[in-house]
């Protein structure tokens, strides 16, 4: 089954492989979507709502996920390293031993992410201000 917006594919997975009433995707399937790009990823989320996405470990180094919507997901020891999360939604987030060393975060929702043993050093000290204020002001 392909699941359509406006003629771009956005789903290429079976429909067993998204079962109804599903809270957890295994990490493989959730990672194809979000190399999809973000536009795919954010339908996706639009469209399975009740799934928890699963990026354990999931390599995502220097990648562009400005906008993504990440709420929700379970990114323990992710590699987000030279990420760019600008504007993301990590709203409920668990991030605990994820590697962001130099991720953008300006502008990314964090409230209640965890964040625990998460690698935050960011060798810009503008963007490490900024990540700062974002975060002592929500």
């Amino acid at each position: 089954m392909k699941t359509t917006l406006d003629s771009t594919v956005v789903i290429t997975c079976e429909p067993e492989e998204f079962a109804e009433g599903s809270e957890v995707v295994a990490n493989e399937e959730p990672v194809k979507i979000l190399n999809q790009g973000v536009e795919v990823w954010n339908a996706w989320r639009r469209a399975y709502p009740a799934i928890t996405p699963v990026l354990t470990a999931a390599d995502l180094i220097a990648v562009d996920l400005t906008g993504a919507n990440l709420s929700g997901a379970n990114l323990i020891w992710a590699n987000l390293s030279g990420a760019n999360l600008l504007n993301a939604n990590l709203h409920s987030a668990d991030l605990s031993s994820a590697d962001l060393l130099d991720a953008n975060l300006h502008g990314a929702s964090l409230i209640h992410a965890n964040l625990s043993f998460a690698d935050l050093r960011i060798r810009d000290l503008r963007a490490a201000a900024e990540f700062v204020l974002i975060a002592t002001t929500r």
